[in-house]
């Protein structure tokens, strides 16, 4: 590149002009210190000048934001092969990479509720007036189905594993729906950040002819998600005809006789259960990441099971607000 005759070269008879450059520079400095020295002369400590309120005061030592430290750790012991810990296969998605599938019959993980689901939902209009919550979501489910409560084959039921803001990836896409064998628990798993397009895409296909979504929380958390997500990745998601979110009937229900309606709260009190070994919810996203950089698949078992008895919570749930009769309190 050609450089100007009076530029940083000297050449040109530049010099005269950089000693006055030099010298402004100098009186500048000369009078900021002389200002810094007199405390007087500066605005009350969080004063704009101008008067228009309190300014903003920003050094390079104080964090923006105060984050706070993980307390996960990771396991101890050997790594384990996802093989090893987790039963499923590999699967091909209809866009993207394989990823890795996991399917369990409801029978395998409850027994009990597979029987109260035998031959399909045990579900009914009922007309107890000590029941006003189920008749409620009765009357619910049947506007949302077009004037009829809705068959086993009619929905799905979703929850998510993610890891952390819409803006981060999803990475386990869990699911309970009825098939010609009964109830089954399918989980779409990404084995690496670059497999959510492809469990986005295999749960697109799986969903695309249920009527009825089910969820916890899922108008306000897990579909908002899944669509940013399949948005962020070009997948096209299924447009689900009706939406059941249980956390509004539940708070209905029982928000004034249990401490709070969080799904395992209602677990414990509502579904009478009690999880064993459960990771918390706020390690998941830390044990997934850490999967993803090492290939030590220890805790992913952890995060199978704890997704799939959010599922089964959720179907339960269901039930019980409705007044399923088959379902020994």
């Amino acid at each position: 590149m050609s450089r100007r005759p009076d530029s940083r070269d000297g050449e040109g008879g530049g010099g005269e002009e950089r000693l006055k450059g030099l010298e402004s520079l100098r009186r500048k400095l000369r009078t900021r210190r002389q200002r810094r020295s007199a405390p007087e002369s500066r605005p009350p400590s969080g004063a704009d000048p101008k008067g228009a309120g309190p300014s903003i005061l920003y050094q390079r030592s104080v964090p923006r934001t105060q984050v706070q430290p993980s307390s996960y750790r990771p396991p101890a012991g050997p790594a384990l092969l996802l093989e090893r810990v987790v039963r499923g296969r590999e699967s091909r998605a209809p866009v993207g990479p394989a990823y890795y599938r996991v399917d369990e019959a409801l029978e395998t993980f409850d027994p009990q509720l597979a029987a109260a689901c035998q031959g399909g939902l045990p579900l009914r209009i009922r007309s107890d007036p000590n029941d006003a919550g189920g008749v409620l979501l009765a009357q619910e489910l049947c506007n949302l189905c077009g004037g009829a409560l809705p068959s086993a084959n009619d929905l799905v039921i979703l929850d998510l594993e993610t890891t952390g803001l819409s803006s981060s990836p999803v990475f386990l896409v869990g699911t309970l729906a009825a098939v010609s064998e009964g109830f089954v628990i399918r989980q779409f798993l990404a084995r690496t950040y670059a497999e959510e397009r492809s469990i986005i895409s295999a749960f697109a296909k799986e969903a695309g002819g249920k009527r009825l979504l089910v969820s916890f929380n899922g108008k306000s958390f897990d579909l908002p998600y899944l669509r940013a997500r399949a948005a962020a990745t070009g997948v096209a998601l299924p447009e689900f005809p009706a939406h059941l979110d249980l956390l509004h009937p539940a708070r209905r229900v029982y928000s004034q006789v249990l401490p709070d309606c969080r799904l395992q709260t209602l677990e414990r009190y509502v579904c009478r259960r009690r999880r064993v070994e459960d990771i918390p919810g706020e390690h998941i996203p830390d044990a997934y990441h850490y999967f993803v950089r090492t290939g030590n698949a220890a805790e992913v078992g952890r995060i199978i099971k704890h997704n799939a008895q959010d599922l089964v919570t959720l179907l339960e749930l269901l039930l019980r607000l409705l007044g399923a009769d088959r379902l020994q309190v």
